[in-house]
């Protein structure tokens, strides 16, 4: 009788060096639950950031009334635009206020501010703009306190 030669298996005693093939893993699924879940997760993030962002900034935009007073910003000559990166808020009574806000009005752009103030306020001698773009700054409309 002869004896017939069989193939080796992988992984078999007779070839301890080849490895055994395993099965490739099934890809994990996942639902539409959870994709729904992490949308809501980002957009809540997202609101508090902003909120957050907003409620702790020194914008004196976001604080500035009728009748308050702004401080801490160069003195106005003429029709010389002049940076006022640290303006404040305070009130009128206050020894650093300078110019006192007699009109406050949003989403304008800054070639409209001087004709917003013309209409919201008359007796305005100075424009103060805050905004990044000029498609929507907010106006104050100042005069000396």
């Amino acid at each position: 009788m002869t004896e017939q030669a069989t193939p080796e298996t992988p992984g078999t005693p007779e070839n301890p060096y080849t490895p055994a093939v395993q099965p490739a893993e099934a890809p994990k699924k996942s639902g539409i639950v959870g994709k729904i879940v992490g949308v809501v997760v980002l957009i809540v993030v997202l609101a508090v950031a902003g909120i957050a962002y907003f409620a702790l900034s020194d914008s004196p935009g976001l604080k500035a009334e009728v009748g308050k007073c702004l401080a801490d910003v160069p003195t106005a000559t003429g029709t010389t635009e002049a940076e006022a990166n640290n303006a404040s808020v305070v009130e009128c009574t206050e020894a650093d206020a300078k110019y006192k806000i007699i009109g406050k009005i949003d989403n304008k752009k800054k070639s409209e501010a001087d004709a917003a103030c013309q209409a919201a306020a008359p007796d305005y001698l100075y424009v103060y703009t805050e905004g990044k773009t000029d498609a929507s700054v907010l106006v104050l409309c100042l005069t000396d306190k």
